[in-house]
């Protein structure tokens, strides 16, 4: 949890402000004077809410009111929920469900790893998201366990939509950024040119550290880490996983790990469809007692 701007900029709302039902409680990213991200509390719905603002100059703007839109309607559970939407000044407003069981990330720190059943569990929630995702032309681009929450009934939502791409908003490229460790190949060489298989390349990547505890490449800057993706095959990484997790499931992430694009699953409906056929145990998250006040971003 972060109190004060992250540049040093004070933030353009407080705490005790009132926007629309809400009453803003603590901030949690300031990010240029364009972006913040605020714990609050919603008087009608009388539970916590989070308030996520984007000014009218930031580089999401445009495609902020369409991409809390889909999320409004989108009838995926696996999907962070918007609960409503307005304007404050020069900022978009969106009002999103508060996953109170905290971050994956945060499970990880406390746990560990995961257990094998609840590992299988994870991606597959996952992947209905990201078909869900795919099928309305937005690709996520940062899918990690920072950006995976537990929700009040225990299943995750996937969140934090801070580089997301949608069909309808074009971006100027070429350009690198995102989450070293999270990227895929042809990620780190041009974020604007991927399409929707970086995501099950991140997926990949992201199970690996919840099966061994473990990154699969490290948290650091991206020309060593992006590199190190570049190299990266999947044989490596299946030897790697063998003692988690059975063969065949093994074989499913190394088919998301192919470093060509082209290699791993066509849409997540393919990845799914492999990932049922092998009727591995699945078992959901529990929420814990007490859990981390964290901050999920649409």
């Amino acid at each position: 949890m972060t109190d004060d701007a992250e540049d040093g900029r004070a933030p353009a709302f407080f705490p005790g402000e009132i926007i629309g039902d809400c009453v803003l409680q603590k901030a949690h990213r300031i990010r240029d004077g364009r972006q913040e991200v605020w714990f609050a509390f919603d008087r009608k719905r009388n539970a916590p809410v989070i308030l996520k603002f984007i000014r009218d100059d930031h580089r999401s703007a445009a495609m902020a009111p369409a991409l809390a839109e889909f999320l409004t309607r989108a009838s995926c559970r696996s999907l962070i929920r918007v609960l409503g939407t307005g304007t404050a000044g020069r900022f978009f407003v969106a009002e999103l469900e508060y996953a109170s069981g905290g971050s994956l990330s945060a499970r990880l720190k406390h746990a560990g790893k995961l257990p094998f059943a609840q590992t299988v569990h994870v991606m597959r929630e996952n992947l209905h998201a990201l078909r869900e995702l795919h099928r309305n032309g937005i690709v996520h681009r940062d899918i990690k366990s920072g950006n995976i929450w537990i929700a009040d009934d225990g299943e995750i939502r996937l969140g934090d939509f801070g580089i997301a791409r949608m069909d309808g908003f074009p971006e100027k490229g070429p350009d690198v950024f995102g989450t070293p460790s999270a990227m895929s190949p042809e990620q780190t060489l041009d974020t604007t040119k991927v399409d929707a298989r970086t995501d099950f390349f991140s997926l990949s990547s992201m199970l690996y550290e919840l099966l061994t505890g473990r990154p699969r490449f490290p948290r650091a800057g991206l020309t060593e880490t992006g590199r190190l993706i570049r190299e990266s095959r999947p044989e490596a990484l299946m030897r790697d996983l063998q003692p988690f997790a059975t063969m065949d499931f093994v074989r499913l992430l190394g088919w998301m790990a192919e470093p060509e694009p082209g290699n791993r699953p066509p849409d997540a409906d393919a990845a799914l469809d492999e990932l049922d056929s092998l009727q591995l145990p699945d078992a959901p998250l529990s929420r814990p007692e007490t859990a981390e006040k964290e901050i999920p971003a649409e």
